[in-house]
């Protein structure tokens, strides 16, 4: 397979070349070798291939002390975003929310936030819940965004649904209270047992509680 994959890399391919990059940079099927691995990266990244320009972006990132680095991880990591890496989307929205990789704009940083939400990335899912359960902003420097419970509680619902345990805890206390979303004990307990069995510390307290107190009608 390895064999193979290289010669079709060596040939052009742009998704056997980003591969060849990943098994360079982690030793798998070929030897460890950065400078294989960053010649694969960038042959792949130069075709536009979101995976090997946001690897790319990570290896410039790692060298904080050059600036001529901090330049090429932005510019990779938005080439990254804009090919689609939702993570890549989610990192420069707060990049501009900060202003430290890219420069500070804060509608910027709001159209890649909520692309990465409506994309389906469940970090980006989640910040959108905080922000309007909570009326705050992504970073000082930002205007807050509107208190609006109905559409926190639409991205915590996605976010839970995609198992991340953060909305699954906090999803799952909601649908306990039943005050802004319809009162649901079995999807709850569901939600809190799955996020709790996986380590997460707050849903396992809240389980916890829950249990103690009768919320959930179980033992």
């Amino acid at each position: 397979y390895h064999h193979w994959l290289l010669q079709s890399a060596m040939l052009g391919a742009t998704d056997a070349q980003y591969r060849m990059g990943v098994n360079y940079r982690t030793g798998n099927g070929a030897p460890k070798d950065a400078h294989l691995s960053l010649l694969f990266y960038r042959k792949a990244a130069a075709k536009n291939h979101p995976d090997a320009c946001y690897d790319l972006a990570l290896y410039y990132l790692a060298d904080k002390t050059n600036r001529v680095s901090q330049s090429l991880a932005s510019y990779c990591m938005l080439k990254a975003a804009e090919g689609g890496h939702r993570e890549a989307q989610f990192q420069c929205a707060f990049s501009y929310f900060r202003g430290d990789l890219l420069p500070q704009d804060c509608n910027a940083g709001s159209q890649w936030l909520t692309k990465a939400a409506e994309n389906g990335w469940p970090n980006a899912e989640f910040v959108m819940f905080q922000m309007y359960y909570y009326g705050i902003g992504p970073t000082p420097n930002c205007p807050a965004y509107p208190k609006d419970k109905i559409e926190a509680l639409k991205w915590l619902r996605r976010a839970a649904e995609q198992a991340d345990f953060r909305a699954e805890s906090a999803f799952g206390v909601e649908l306990i209270k039943g005050t802004d979303v319809e009162q649901n004990i079995v999807e709850a307990e569901k939600l809190l047992r799955d996020a709790a069995s996986h380590g997460y510390t707050s849903a396992q307290n809240d389980l916890g509680y829950s249990i103690l107190h009768g919320d959930l009608g179980c033992t």
